[in-house]
């Protein structure tokens, strides 16, 4: 089942009008029923979790990741690595020119990515893979489960401390050497 598809089923199995979801996540009825029709692909992490919120439920579910359909959705399994990329980018609460941002790309490139049933060249999955904290393998669809390196709370340090200034860094730094 796709994302859109999950969208759907579930506004509709809560008896909530498009224009109802529409105006909780802040978005128009057509765009909601752009999202349910497959017409974006790509949906931003940041109406994920409102949209999970409105919904009733949760971003993983969403995204194809509910504990209880993962191992039996074959279909999320071999899914697209747009999906993929898009359930990561979720849980780290990262959109499309944050992403862009970390990892030294133009808007529209980053954009292009995200839209791809297919991952990028290798240099490009790796650096991904490394920046969302993230096994390499699940994120192209070689491996079934992912393994997410690092906790929210670590992965907000790291993201804070990548935009801090040099003297700030620094400053982290030494007192790093000071507590070890």
């Amino acid at each position: 089942m796709t994302i859109g598809k999950r969208i759907k089923s579930r506004r509709k199995s809560l008896g909530i009008s498009a224009e109802q979801l529409a105006e909780e996540i802040g978005r128009s009825p057509a765009t909601v029923y752009r999202y349910e029709n497959g017409d974006i692909r790509s949906i931003d992490a940041a109406i994920i979790e409102p949209m999970a919120v409105a919904l009733r439920t949760t971003p993983e579910y969403l995204m194809g990741w509910d504990a209880k359909t993962y191992r039996s959705n074959s279909d999320y399994q071999r899914g697209p690595f747009s999906d993929r990329l898009a359930v990561v980018m979720a849980l780290r609460r990262l959109d499309r020119e944050q992403l862009s941002d970390m990892i030294g790309m133009p808007d529209e490139d980053v954009e292009s990515i995200m839209s791809d049933p297919e991952p990028p060249d290798e240099a490009i999955t790796q650096k991904l893979s490394i920046i969302l904290a993230v096994n390499e393998q699940w994120l192209t669809g070689q491996a079934l489960e992912p393994v997410l390196y690092l906790d929210d709370t670590e992965y907000d340090i790291i993201r804070c401390y990548r935009k801090a200034s040099e003297d700030t860094k620094k400053a982290i730094r030494a007192f790093i050497a000071a507590v070890k």
